[in-house]
C-alpha cells in the first residue's frame, strides 16, 4: 500500500468520526405527557430508538400540577410547545390546525385504513390525518365465576331477554329485606350503559343537525335498563369487589384492578337483544397516539414522524401499552399475541370492539344532559317526558355549540 493512500484511508475514518461526533444528538427532540405508566414505557422504547439512530435526543416531559390542555394552552401562546405531544380524544380536534398531517410517504392512508380496526372513524379530523390510534376500549361484563358456576351458567347470556332471567336469578334477597347477593350491578353507569343501547337499537347520539334524545332508540334503551332497575338487581350493600355481586357493568380499563381481586373472574360481551353484533354493541372511546406541531423546523418534523413510524410499529410497545390501560391494540396483526388471547379483558374486546361506535369528541354539555335524564328516570319520571325535554335543551346547546359526530363512518366488519 502506497503511504499516501494509508493517510487517505486514515483521514476518511476520522472524518467519518467526526461527522458522527458532530450530528450525535443535533436533532433535539421534546415531547410532552401527561400519563404514567405510558411515560415511562415511552422513555424505555425512546432509549432504545436513541442506541439506533445516535443524532437524535428524545426527551419525554411528564406534565404534572395542573390540565394538561390548559398546559398546552399556554405554552401555543407563548410559542414554546414541545415538538410532539400525547393527544386525548377529547381535545385532539380542537388542536388539529397547530398539528402537521401525518405525511403519505411514512404512513400510507390505505395500509392505515387496512391495518387499524375502525381507523377513519378514530383517527381522523376532516379526513386528515393527525395520530395514530394506540387501542379500543368499550364497556363489558366483568362477572364472577364461582357465582355463576354456582347457578349453572358458564358465561353471562349475550342476548337481553336471557341475561335478564339470570340477573334475576344471580340476585338473593334475605328474608328481613337486606340483600345477600346483587345480580348484576349498573345503576352507578347508567348514563355510560344507554349509550350503548342506543347502538344496539341501530341509533345515534348525535346528527349533523343536532341530539338524538326523543327518538326511538334512545327510548328502547332507557326501557331496557328500566327493567332491570325495576326488577332490582342491583340492590344496596353489595359490590362487585366483595364478591357478593355476580355481574357489573365497566369499561374494560377497570382490566388493571380486576387482576387484583380476589376470586376467578371473567369477561364477556354486552347483551344485545338478539343476542348478534349487529348493528352494533355499543359505543367505544379511543386511545390516540402522538402528534407533530407544524411551527417546528423541517428536521424536527422528519425525525419525528420517523420515531412515531417505529414506535408504532413496534408491537412490544404497543401491546405492553394497551394492556396497561384496559384497551385492544387498534392496530389488528397484533391481536394474535398470547396476552390478547389469554386476557379476559381482551377476549371479550376481540369479539366486541369491532361493532361498537366513535361519537368522536362529545362535550360536556351532551355528557351533563344525559346524566341529568338518566338522573330522572331512574328516580321514577316517564321516560318518555325526560326524554323529550332533554331533546329540547339539547337542540338549544347545540345550536349555540354544535358537536361533530363520525358516528357515520362506522363500518362494522362484515359477519
Amino acid at each position: 500500500m502506497k503511504p499516501w493512500r494509508g493517510f487517505l484511508i486514515t483521514f476518511g475514518t476520522l472524518l467519518m468520526l467526526f461527522l458522527e461526533a458532530g450530528v450525535a444528538g443535533a436533532v433535539q427532540l421534546t415531547m410532552w405527557d401527561w400519563h404514567e405508566p405510558r411515560a415511562t414505557l415511552t422513555r424505555e422504547f425512546a432509549a432504545i430508538y436513541m442506541q439506533e439512530n445516535p443524532h437524535v435526543d428524545i426527551e419525554i416531559s411528564l406534565q404534572t400540577g395542573g390540565p394538561f390542555r390548559e398546559k398546552l394552552i399556554v405554552a401555543l401562546a407563548a410559542g414554546a410547545t414541545p415538538d410532539i405531544v400525547q393527544v386525548h380524544n377529547e381535545w385532539a380536534e380542537e388542536f388539529a390546525g397547530e398539528f402537521e398531517p401525518y405525511p403519505e410517504i411514512l404512513f400510507p392512508r390505505g395500509e392505515l385504513q387496512s391495518e387499524y380496526l375502525l381507523f377513519d372513524m378514530t383517527s381522523t379530523i376532516d379526513d386528515s390525518v393527525y395520530f395514530l390510534p394506540v387501542g379500543i376500549m368499550t364497556g363489558a361484563i366483568y362477572y364472577n365465576k364461582g357465582i355463576l358456576e354456582a347457578a349453572g351458567y358458564d358465561r353471562p347470556p349475550v342476548d337481553w331477554p336471557e341475561f335478564g332471567v339470570a340477573a334475576r336469578r344471580l340476585t338473593r334477597i334475605e328474608s328481613d329485606g337486606s340483600a345477600s347477593q346483587g345480580g348484576f350491578l349498573f345503576l352507578n353507569d347508567f348514563m355510560w350503559f344507554w349509550t350503548d343501547l342506543v347502538y344496539q337499537y341501530g341509533g345515534t347520539l348525535l346528527t349533523d343537525r343536532g341530539v338524538t334524545f326523543a327518538t326511538e332508540a334512545f327510548s328502547q334503551g332507557g326501557e331496557i335498563l328500566l327493567d332491570l332497575k325495576n326488577a332490582e338487581v342491583h340492590p344496596a350493600g353489595v359490590s362487585f369487589e366483595a364478591g357478593n355481586a355476580a355481574m357489573r357493568y365497566q369499561w374494560t380499563w377497570y382490566e388493571a384492578f380486576a387482576r387484583n381481586l380476589g376470586f376467578d373472574y371473567g369477561v364477556s360481551v354486552i347483551p344485545t337483544p338478539t343476542g348478534e353484533p349487529l348493528p352494533a354493541r355499543g359505543r367505544n372511546n379511543v386511545e390516540l397516539g402522538l402528534a407533530v406541531f407544524k411551527d417546528i423546523t423541517p428536521e424536527k418534523k422528519d425525525e419525528a414522524f420517523r420515531f412515531i413510524r417505529w414506535l408504532f410499529d413496534n408491537e412490544e410497545y404497543i401491546v405492553k401499552l394497551n394492556l396497561s390501560v384496559g384497551t385492544i391494540p387498534s392496530r389488528t396483526a397484533y391481536w394474535d399475541r398470547d396476552e390478547i388471547i389469554n386476557g379476559p379483558a381482551m377476549q371479550a374486546l376481540v369479539q366486541q370492539a369491532p361493532y361498537t361506535v366513535f361519537p368522536g369528541a362529545v362535550k360536556s354539555w351532551y355528557w351533563n344532559l344525559l346524566s341529568e335524564a338518566a338522573q330522572r328516570v331512574q328516580q321514577g319520571e316517564p321516560l318518555t317526558s325526560v326524554l323529550q325535554d332533554a331533546q329540547r335543551q339539547g337542540d338549544a346547546k347545540f345550536s349555540e355549540d354544535p358537536i361533530r359526530s363520525v358516528e357515520h363512518l362506522y363500518a362494522p366488519p362484515a359477519r
